[in-house]
This record gives structure tokens, sequence and C-alpha cells, in this order.
């Protein structure tokens, strides 16, 4: 329909009824002026113009609206439909929701905000009774660039605010860069991937902030068998936040690289760490920064192994050494009884520069618990030497001053351990 004036005329009092029995008819409504609500028998997205008394578009049900359209007030207390303004492209095509670009991206292509998206009651996502912003099943790979635009929610999710599952067929790649995630105060991750098939998932963060402030979440979380790889220009916020980084599961990767940063600023959380592993994940950081007023890395009670090459990486606000395991730069922890156990806890420590104390400990000390601190190179201001690794010794260095490249020039060369003193031990 494109035009014409509808008045009520059917039993149910409708100016028009509509019907798709079995998707065989499809109906458009484009135009005309409605005077009464339009009735179906089976409510679709079937109008996208045209123009309501308020009693017609009181009276219809909102089933039958196309979601790209909103009411509009017109004159004479009639409304109106208008498009939403879109909020993504693929190449000319624009997309009112996010949601939508990834659901009609091709595969090997990339979406582009142009808009920032909120993520609302209206746009959210069910995921089996919890609430997303976006979620994706599928093997496509894709890059979505946000160009500078923030991806946020207004309080309504209290899971995830986009996760990524592959569950298909072939290895994909997925691509976040430019932009801001910030997941609010009652979503549980700003990035999650979810448990998987066989098939690989790769998920690469460029350049893109991620935000999340709720004292039981990860600002990131990797599961299921993803890699993960933060490179440069990423930034990894937590304002109240459980762990930065979390990699959970048999065969989940997180790879730290230069030019990454990663901070814990708020204490609701006991925990507050900048990487951690459970359940047999992994960490390889092979460089960065990071700062956390409360503990660094931590390879978690249920098994895990964190392999350290360089950075520099702070806890406990200032690197203030202390004797709380919460507020340690490395700690690595067993407990054969913790939900998920799957074996070691094991922190590999062979460059980089560490400002707290450290700690390996098992909790009940029975068969199959098995934590470890192994150093075999680094700059620490608290001395390493009962976790020194054999062929390595520790040096104390009192020159406060770091020059990047130096000291891993030299422990490739030496095989040593070095460690600041307090000033106050300084000679």
């Amino acid at each position: 329909i494109n035009g014409g004036t509808f008045s009520p005329n059917g039993n149910d009092g409708s100016s028009v009824f509509v019907s798709n029995s079995g998707r065989s008819v499809v109906t458009a409504i484009k135009g005309g002026h409605y005077e009464a609500k339009i009735g179906a028998s089976e409510p679709f997205a079937c109008i996208t113009g045209g123009t309501f008394t308020a009693e017609a578009k009181e009276g219809t049900n909102t089933a039958l609206i196309n979601d790209d359209y909103a009411w509009t007030e017109a004159e004479n207390g009639n409304w109106t439909l208008t498009r939403k303004p879109d909020v993504a492209m693929i190449g000319e095509v624009g997309y009112t929701t996010l949601a939508k670009a990834v659901a009609a991206v091709e595969d090997g292509g990339t979406i582009t905000l142009i808009a920032n998206e909120t993520f609302t009651k209206n746009n959210r996502y069910n995921n089996g009774g919890w609430w997303d912003g976006l979620g994706y099943s599928g093997d496509k790979s894709f890059t979505i660039d946000l160009n500078g635009k923030t991806i946020s929610q207004n309080g309504a999710l209290n899971d995830y605010l986009m996760w990524f599952k592959n569950d298909g067929s072939k290895d994909n790649t997925i691509t976040l860069k430019n932009g801001t995630m910030d997941a609010g105060t009652t979503a549980y991750s700003a990035l999650a991937t979810a448990s998987s098939n066989a098939q690989k998932m790769t998920v690469n963060l460029e350049n893109i902030n991620l935000i999340n402030n709720i004292s039981n979440g990860a600002v990131v979380k990797a599961r299921g068998g993803a890699e993960l790889n933060v490179n440069a220009g990423t930034v990894i916020t937590g304002k109240n936040s459980y762990v930065g980084i979390e990699a959970v599961g048999n065969n989940t990767v997180v790879n730290v690289y230069d030019g990454a940063e990663i901070y814990q600023n708020g204490t609701s959380s006991y925990l507050g760490g900048l990487v951690g592993v459970c359940g047999n994940g992994v960490a390889n950081v092979y460089g960065g920064y990071g700062k956390s007023v409360r503990c660094g890395f931590i390879a978690m009670t249920s098994g895990g192994t964190i392999n350290v090459a360089g950075g520099e990486w702070i806890a406990n606000t200032d690197g203030t050494v202390g004797n709380n395991s919460n507020l340690y730069v490395l700690t690595a922890q067993s407990n054969k009884y913790e939900s998920g156990f799957a074996g070691a806890s094991i922190i590999n420590v062979t460059g980089g520069t560490f400002r707290g104390g450290m700690d390996a400990w098992v909790l009940n000390n029975v068969t199959g618990e098995k934590a470890e601190l192994n150093i075999s190179g680094g700059n620490f201001n608290a001395n390493p030497e009962n976790y020194v690794a054999d062929g390595a010794t520790v040096t104390k260095k009192v020159s406060f001053d770091y020059v990047p490249g130096m000291e891993k020039s030299y422990l490739e060369l030496r095989g040593t351990v070095m460690y600041k003193e307090k000033s106050a031990d300084l000679p």
C-alpha cells in the first residue's frame, strides 16, 4: 500500500487487515493515511510509512512496525514513521544497528561505525535469560572498525557487552579496532569469546579501549579455545574489575604485545589482577605496560600457565612489596578442589620489569596440586631468589635508572636475574 485513506471497516475495528499466512504473500505498507489500527492474523514487520491518527498508532501491534523505523509526531495530531539513523556501514550500505551489520557482513568484510552504539532494553540480545549487547555465532571472518566511536550500554545488560562464538565449520578471525567499548557497571565483561567446537576463533584487538566496572567481572574474558591478541594501542581498564584479561579453559591462549596497556584502578574486587589464567588457560606476555592498585599476574587455583618475556608491570599501586598475596605482582596458586581444576598453576618469567611481591603456593598440599613461579630473567624490586630457575643467578642492581632493552640483552648474555633494593637499603 502506497497511498489512500483508510477508515474502520472490519469486525475488529481495523482500517486494514494484513495477512502473511505461510509467508506466501508479502504485504508492505509504505504510505497512506490510517484512521484506525492495522490488524493482522500473524504480526510481522511490514509497515515502513504512512500517517496514523493517535488512535490508529496506539492500536497497531508494534510487531508490525519495521524496527528500522520509529514513530514521529506529525501535523494535526497525526503520527508517521521515520527511518532511524544509521549506526554502521558496509561499503555504501547503512544499518541502523551493529547487530544488523554483523548479520549482513560477508566473510572477510569490514563494518565501519558512523555513530555511537548504546545497547538498551530495545536492542539487547537475550542469551538464554542473560542479557548481552551483541552476540555472534558463526565462522565468518570480519572487522569492526569503531572509527573513533563508542559501544556502550545503559544498564540493560547483565552479561557481556559483546561476545563471539565459532560454531561453524572453519577457523575464523574477528578484528576489533579504533574505538572504545565500555561495559559500564552491570555487564560482566566488555568482550568475551564463548565456548565453541573444534574450529579455532582468533580475536584481534587493535588500538581499542575496553572498560569494565563490576567487581566480579573480567574486562576481557577469552575462553572456548579461542586465541586473543592484544596488540599495540589497546588499553584495557578495570575500574573495579576482578581481572583485566582472563584466559579460561583448554586451548585458550591470550597474547599481549608491546604497546598494549592494562590498568586496574578500583578496590571493590579483592583480586583486581591485570592478567589471570584458570582452567588450563594460557597467557603469553611479550611486552606492554600494566599497573594495578592490587595484584598483577595470577595463575589461579584451577590451573593455567602465564609466560612473561617483557614489559613493565606494577602491583599494589606503586609496587610496594608488602606481604599480602592479593597485592603481589606475580602469584601462582593451586587448589585441587577448586571448581574446574585442570592441573598445575605455573608462571614462567624470562624478562620484563616487575614492581611488587611474588609467591607460589598450594592450598591443601595434596596429590595433584602444583604451583610454580620460575624466574630466569627480569628486573625486580623484590628479591626473587626463592623462585630463580636453574642456571640463573640473582644480582642486586642499586641504580634506579632503567634503559629499555639493556637488561634484556644483559640477561640473554649472562643468565642473570636482577632486582632493585628499596632506596632505604642502598649503601
